[in-house]
């Protein structure tokens, strides 16, 4: 049986000033990504990854950062999903090296 691969690009690029720092790190780690002209390409060769692995500090890092945009629909499931349900008996240098692993079932993008 033969393996068909087929590239998959997204165009137009996403300018970076359109997405939140979360989306960012969601589609990074989602697809492959190229940074051209203050734009994001995501494109893949294999499909997307899931779910996702993203340290927890870098999570809590792109979470942090886009507290202009609480009401987004990603924060709003981050927040839910994910900040809420750290545990807390885990010293916090300790959890920040925990990977999370990001499943996109109930996530706001599922929906469109």
């Amino acid at each position: 049986m033969t393996n068909i691969e087929a590239s998959i690009i997204c165009h137009p690029p996403i300018p970076l000033a359109h997405i939140t720092p979360p989306e960012t790190l969601v589609l990074t780690n989602a697809l492959e990504c190229s940074e051209i002209e203050a734009s994001l390409v995501p494109f893949t060769d294999f499909g997307a990854m899931h779910p996702i692995r993203v340290r927890r500090h870098e999570l809590n890092e792109a979470f942090r950062a886009s507290a202009p945009h609480v009401d987004s629909p990603l924060n709003i499931f981050i927040a839910s999903r994910i900040i809420a349900l750290l545990p807390g008996s885990v010293s916090r240098h300790r959890l920040e090296r925990i990977p999370v692993a990001v499943r996109g079932a109930g996530a706001p993008w599922r929906d469109h």
